[in-house]
């Protein structure tokens, strides 16, 4: 199996969220100086970069990151490209169901889905603040790809959507 690294690069440049340790990387020990070997040191948070929510960061009482079994992110992945649809509109900040349905076998194929929208492209400027400008999935979405999936991370982790904006009725959901 062919192993695809999705990360993006962590630079001294790569924005944070806002109140989040921002990435920071230095040499403490430099061959150029005499030492003999370059060793480094960073700093930053866990929620830079490319990353996994536990459901603790939504969750005071969910399990942290550590517990998270490490084959949920290996393996096939149904990879749907959503680029040209959000580039067409502003103002298109749902993946919707209408979006996924014409993968709709290939994501039943397996049991993990990527979705790409193009929308951050540039790792050093953070993407629109409001909740509406963070990517994430109409809510019927979870329910659509559950009924495809005959093996699923989902029936292994407990997945959260958290509530769309404060004081708002609750959207999170456990599956």
């Amino acid at each position: 199996m062919k192993i695809w690294d999705i990360s993006r690069t962590l630079s001294d440049d790569l924005a944070e969220w806002p109140g989040d340790e921002p990435f920071h990387f230095r040499l403490t020990r430099k061959i150029a100086e005499g030492k003999s070997v370059n060793l480094g040191a960073m700093g930053m948070s866990v929620h830079n970069g490319t990353h996994a929510d536990a459901r603790f960061h939504f969750d005071t009482n969910g399990e942290s990151i550590e517990k998270a079994p490490l084959e949920i992110y290996l393996g096939r992945a149904a990879v749907v490209d959503l680029t040209e649809a959000f580039s067409q509109s502003k103002e298109k900040h749902l993946i919707t169901v209408e979006d996924l349905q014409p993968h709709s076998e290939e994501i039943a194929a397996t049991s993990r889905l990527l979705v790409r929208t193009g929308r951050w492209s540039d790792s050093t400027v953070l993407q629109r603040m409001s909740r509406r400008g963070c990517r994430k999935m109409e809510s019927n979405c979870w329910g659509w790809i559950c009924r495809r999936w005959t093996r699923s991370i989902l029936n292994r982790c407990r997945i959260t959507m958290p509530s769309p904006a404060p004081g708002s009725p609750s959207s999170n959901r456990s599956i």
